[in-house]
């Protein structure tokens, strides 16, 4: 990896819109459903704005929307909010404009959720002290469950750079309302849709971080390294140019345990057992072929876990570790750090 500055920081895609406000674009994706990755989208938002950050939240799974029900679970406030909505109002509304502007995007207001509005205490530091910070931010912008397309995707592709313009657009005035300034940077977290499609490979070609989901059964890992295959192929001239990395992210079944079942293996006499663990085994090996073969560009996390159970404890992210080495994930964004293509 090389260390290298761009002329031009507007240039690189995902990293800023218009030149204005910083943007750190993560993308939360997985090959298929049942990951975990909107809850560890949600509080990964919760983490990072508790550590002082401007957080932006999109939730672009047009198929299966979730955030909006992680949220409503979340606070009574919230809930009732959605609940106003009914679904109606969403980031379509501003998308499937013709020309959106400002007043496009002041419509979606019933699809926004500032979480200080809901509980003014929510993004203070996890048991006070040093980790008490009243300067973080975190506003969610829902999906409508009544608009499933996007109409700029759903014709020939030459309609995508008119999407990606109206994209930009979007995360820029959700970085300004979020608070973001020439200054002070904004992190925003996309839950992308599952697999590569129309809609998932516009976002994931814009982002500067992919955080790639996967749980540890035999046939998701399979299909995971599948789809990360294609996703390094098409994400290639993006990496040539800048910054942009992908972490396998597992969840459910930490990775500690795992090691410690296959380190005890031999003592395992029972049958189903001991093929439980040989999937473990395999699995791993996957994992870690895949890892290297595209090393520089992909990097598994390894002591991270991610719960499908804590849908309401977003106090207690336990993916606080991931969200702890984003900020300096950042500094190499705003450096223009690239990657070195690896052979």
């Amino acid at each position: 990896m090389t260390n290298t500055r761009k002329g031009e920081r507007a240039s690189m895609a995902g990293k800023t819109t218009r030149g204005t406000i910083p943007i750190v674009n993560i993308v939360c994706y997985s090959y298929k459903g049942g990951s975990g990755r909107s809850t560890a989208t949600v509080n990964i938002a919760f983490e990072l704005a508790r550590q002082g950050k401007l957080v932006a939240c999109l939730d672009m799974d047009i198929g299966a929307p979730g955030l909006h029900m992680i949220m409503g679970d979340w606070n009574t406030d919230a809930k009732h909010k959605i609940e106003r909505n009914a679904g109606e109002v969403g980031h379509q509304c501003f998308l499937n404009e013709a020309a959106p502007g400002s007043e496009a995007f002041e419509r979606l207001e019933p699809a926004m959720l500032d979480v200080r509005k809901c509980v003014p205490t929510a993004l203070e530091g996890i048991g006070g002290g040093d980790l008490a910070c009243a300067e973080g931010a975190l506003q969610f912008l829902f999906s409508s469950t009544r608009q499933r397309t996007l109409h700029d995707l759903a014709k020939d592709q030459g309609e995508v750079r008119r999407f990606v313009e109206k994209y930009s657009l979007l995360q820029e005035m959700l970085a300004a309302a979020v608070g973001g300034r020439k200054d002070r940077e904004v992190y925003l977290l996309v839950d992308a849709p599952n697999g590569i499609t129309p809609v998932s490979l516009p976002l994931l070609q814009r982002a500067d971080l992919v955080l790639m989901f996967y749980r540890h059964s035999l046939q998701h890992v399979e299909g995971t390294i599948d789809a990360g295959r294609k996703l390094i192929h098409y994400l290639t001239d993006e990496r040539d140019r800048r910054y942009l990395k992908v972490l396998l992210v597992g969840s459910c079944v930490p990775e500690p345990l795992i090691e410690t079942l296959l380190a005890a293996r031999e003592q395992v006499t029972d049958g189903y057992a001991r093929d439980m663990l040989d999937r473990f085994v395999k699995i791993r090996d996957s994992l870690t072929s895949f890892q290297n073969r595209y090393h520089g560009a992909i990097r598994k996390l390894s002591e991270d876990i991610v719960e499908d159970q804590i849908l309401k404890v977003l106090e207690q992210p336990l993916t606080a570790q991931l969200a702890d080495d984003l900020p300096g994930f950042a500094e190499r964004v705003n450096a223009n750090e690239t990657l070195t293509p690896s052979n």
